[in-house]
Formats: C-alpha cells, structure tokens, sequence
C-alpha cells in the first residue's frame, strides 16, 4: 500500500513541499509557538513535555523554553533562569552564531525530512492534512506531516523511533500554536532593559526581576 501511494502522490507531495518552503522563503521575521509532547506507546499518557516560544527578526531573537528566557540584539545576550534567581549578561561576539538562529531550523522543511524512501497519504484528520513518511536512515523511522486545509502550513509533527533505539517506546508530537512569518512586534520586545539594566555602571534586575543576581559575564 505504501509504495502505491508513492505512485499515486509523489508529484503532489513535491507540489506540497514547494508550497511549504515557498510561505517561508526568505523571510526575516519569525514568531514560533510550539509544545512537543512524547507519549508511551503501550500507555497513550504523556511522559514529557516542552513548551518552546521564539520571536526573531533579523539577527534579533526572543525565546522561552520552559525554564528559560533569554533575549539576544546588537549588543547583548541576556538569559534569565527563574530557578536560580538569576540573570546572565554576555556582550555579542558573533550574533550569527546564537542559539535562536539554531532554533529557526524548527519551522524548515527541510530539516523534518530530507531522506525518505516512502509515504502515504492519510487524508484529512481533524481538519488537517496528514502524510506518514517512512525515513532511510537515522533514529527516526516514521514521520507524519499535519497541514493547515490549504496545506501551506505545517500545523503538527509526529515521529517515532526504530526498534532498538532507545526511544523507541515513544511516539513524539510537535503542535505548531503559532507559525507566523509577517508578525508584528512592539519596540521592547529585543530590548533587554524589560529584565534589567545598567545603573551606576552595575547591572541590576528590574520589575519582576528586580531582586535577581545579574552578573556580566564578559566573553570577548
């Protein structure tokens, strides 16, 4: 069934990545809000969770992932960590080099499948989409795409491991909340005085951080 399938759809799978890629082609503008949750197979309950929330423009990003937030423009990189009561300041050396750039590789394409030797096409599932790609290599075996109804946004991600990875009793879902290359954001959203500031040539915290140890950290 999977190799008629592949027959049936390959070039509208094609017609379907060139739809993807295009939405996101080129843009300098990013708001991610995504939750990846990895269930028991033999259960159905979830077993882990993570909450990732990314706005970027350009070279300039703010992210928050769980137990973290951290914001990066020309001249800082600033990461807060509520567990510790603290808040880390690092001077730009190479802005290209941060890690919300690494985390924009989330909403590529390209980097969900590029090898696959197979897929199916499930038809529509909660209003969406769905394609079961079988991967050639790798940790992952099986991946399953959920499109928007026009099927140029990436809605959800499924995938599962192979026998004998160590995860392999897992079945992993990405929900896609928001997706948005065109976003509008204030002013303050890369600026780091929304966290703290310099006074007196000390860095301090301020509003709800306002009793957080900040320390400097000079890297250059």
């Amino acid at each position: 069934m999977l190799a008629l399938s592949v027959n049936l759809h390959s070039q509208e799978l094609e017609e379907v990545l060139v739809k993807i890629k295009d939405s996101y082609k080129n843009t300098t503008k990013l708001h991610l809000k995504m939750t990846m949750q990895a269930y028991s197979k033999l259960t159905d309950e979830v077993v882990f969770e993570k909450k990732v929330e990314l706005k970027q423009e350009g070279k300039k990003s703010w992210t928050n992932v769980e137990f973290s937030k951290m914001i990066v423009n020309d001249n800082y990189k600033v990461v807060v960590i509520p567990a510790t009561g603290t808040i880390d300041v690092y001077p730009v050396v190479d802005i290209e080099d941060n890690d919300a750039q690494k985390m924009k590789m989330l909403s590529n394409i390209d980097s969900i499948f590029t090898l696959y030797d197979g897929y199916e096409y499930k038809g529509k599932q909660e209003g969406m989409h769905q394609y079961r790609l079988r991967q050639k290599q790798g940790a992952v075996e099986w991946v399953s795409l959920f499109l928007n109804d026009a099927q140029t946004k990436l809605k959800r991600v499924d995938y599962e491991y192979r026998e004998g990875e160590g995860d392999a009793d897992l079945r992993v879902q990405i929900d896609y909340l928001v997706l948005d290359v065109n976003p509008v954001f204030s002013s303050k959203t890369f600026n780091e005085t929304q966290w703290c500031r310099k006074v007196n040539g000390k860095w301090v915290g301020v509003g709800v951080y306002k009793d957080f140890e900040v320390r400097y950290i000079n890297t250059k």
